[in-house]
């Protein structure tokens, strides 16, 4: 048992497991290339570029040149891209430690080419088409003569090239995803018909690598899918009935630190924005908006405790929040509290915590604080 106040448990299990079924979903000829950035969407870089290397994945997608630092110094020596912006000044850097680069423009190759040429090195890189997303990549229109104009340069390689889809999660809304899909291949076909092609070819995102595998070419980049969560509500459903089963890997917990009973009719938090109708039975947690447990759930939200819903009552602190446990029967100090997992027959997800905040469970995960102790079982 741990003796940290407020900590996180990732399921290295279930990880695996979702692993497993993503890559019994694109078959033997697609490479797996999971995205783990953004702290591998709050579970923790470290320990699941681990996890992730020792499931046999092929690539890694990571955002950053610390990311990079990260995952090569716990030894993993996978394949990866950097999907993200990486200063002019480690470029030379990231290559030697053989990261490959996702560029968006002609100057990104520019730029690339002449850092590695003052090392003596060659840089492989992936153009990133903008096929509709309207963020970075190179127009459609642009691209072939983006392409061959790369190609003249020294110390650069066109080793892939990729896009991204905006609305492949939306079961609903299908058409502007063909849209994407069909500007891509039109690409393809035009750069194949000029004696251009490139190693690798990618296009899909956690919803994408669900729903179309006709878009899922040689590589895939899911990043939600890997941790066991989907993007929405419609493509869980839709994944159950065709039988891709995904496991969560995260639990948030803390431990009750303090009980007391508080008087009808007194405020509870900054603002008073509550005020207790009955004698109350509390527990104070010591978690808060720093933590990432957003103040939206203030008066509103839930954590377990015995295995029982206990409301989050007055607005949530920066390090402490109070739940109501009237009727929660033998709690103590120092007792676990989930904020979100399972405990006993309960559970509260992050699906449900985004709902509550009106956003989506990417935000809820990637916002708990980087430094949680994380713990891998």
């Amino acid at each position: 048992m741990t003796n940290d106040l407020t900590w996180i448990e990732i399921s290295s299990k279930n990880i695996k497991h979702n692993v497993s079924a993503l890559r019994n979903l694109i078959g033997g000829n697609c490479l797996l290339a999971p995205c783990i950035k953004g702290n591998a969407y709050g579970h923790g870089l470290e320990g699941v570029a681990k996890i992730v290397a020792e499931s046999q994945v092929d690539w890694i997608c990571i955002d950053s040149f610390t990311e990079l630092q990260i995952i090569r110094d716990q030894g993993v020596n996978l394949p990866v891209l950097i999907i993200g912006t990486i200063q002019k000044e480690l470029i030379a850097a990231a290559a030697a430690l053989n990261a490959s680069f996702l560029i968006f423009s002609l100057d990104d190759a520019k730029q690339i080419s002449e850092q590695c040429a003052l090392e003596h090195q060659t840089a492989k890189v992936h153009l990133k088409i903008d096929t509709g997303m309207s963020r970075r990549g190179v127009m459609p229109s642009k691209a072939l003569e983006t392409i061959r104009s790369i190609n003249g340069l020294k110390n650069i390689e066109i080793e892939g090239i990729g896009t991204h889809f905006a609305t492949s999660e939306y079961v609903g809304n299908t058409h502007f995803f063909k849209e994407q899909f069909n500007v891509l291949t039109d690409l393809l076909s035009t750069l194949k018909s000029q004696g251009i092609c490139a190693k690798y070819i990618h296009s899909s995102n956690s919803g994408a690598t669900i729903r179309y595998p006709g878009s899922h070419f040689n590589l895939v980049r899911p990043g939600l899918s890997i941790y066991g969560y989907f993007p929405n509500k419609e493509i869980k459903k839709w994944s159950n009935q065709k039988g891709i089963q995904l496991k969560p890997s995260l639990t948030l917990k803390t431990r009750v630190s303090g009980l007391k009973t508080i008087p009808e009719s007194c405020c509870v938090g900054y603002g008073c924005t509550m005020k207790t109708r009955r004698d109350t039975d509390v527990a104070i947690l010591p978690i808060g908006y720093y933590d990432g447990l957003d103040r939206g759930l203030s008066n509103y939200g839930y954590a377990l405790i015995s295995g029982r819903r206990a409301k989050i009552i007055g607005q949530i602190s920066m390090n402490v929040t109070v739940v109501d446990i009237t009727g929660i029967d033998d709690v103590s100090i120092g007792d676990e509290s989930v904020l979100i997992g399972c405990q006993g027959e309960e559970e509260i997800t992050a699906e449900e915590v985004a709902g509550q905040l009106g956003t989506i469970n990417y935000e809820v995960l990637t916002r708990l604080r980087e430094g949680i102790p994380r713990y891998y079982i």
